[in-house]
């Protein structure tokens, strides 16, 4: 998670509009979907699945990243910028494992999931990438602060 630190830059929430994350404009039931695979995108690497999950859960619900050691000033810009829509309600079911079955993702014996052939098709541009590389950087600043492996 460290070496995340230096190629993936944290988005500037200064310069985004109110509401500019806000949520679900894919089509219902993909969320999950587009959710999983931009933080596998953003991360660009191979990633512990218990990590992806946690980063995961963050981008569908944002207020659960507030108590990860953010400033107020970063609480308020995250928030705004998840705005009105902040949570999104996702059917987790399976997701891993019909990503897997596609071949979008790839599993190993690590406990580690990468990007596979063909992940292109599901489209993550906006809110799911915008999310999902601030929390990234989140955490990742986390575990350069704390010197662990997990988020406090």
């Amino acid at each position: 998670m460290r070496e995340l630190i230096e190629r993936l830059p944290v988005p500037d929430l200064d310069r985004l509009p109110s509401g500019e994350w806000s949520g679900p404009s894919i089509t219902y039931g993909s969320e999950a979907t587009a959710i999983l695979l931009a933080v596998l995108r953003a991360y660009a690497a191979p990633m512990d699945q218990n990590q992806a999950r946690l980063a995961a859960l963050y981008v569908a619900e944002p207020e659960r990243l507030v108590s990860q050691g953010l400033s107020q000033r970063e609480k308020d810009l995250w928030l705004r910028a998840c705005r009105p829509n902040v949570a999104v309600n996702c059917n987790w079911l399976g997701v891993p494992q019909r990503l897997i079955a596609r071949g979008y993702v790839r599993d190993d014996l690590y406990d580690t999931w990468h990007l596979g052939e063909g992940h292109e098709v599901i489209d993550t541009r906006g809110w799911p990438d915008g999310r999902a590389q601030y929390v990234l950087c989140i955490m990742a600043r986390n575990t350069t602060t704390t010197g662990s492996k997990e988020t406090p």
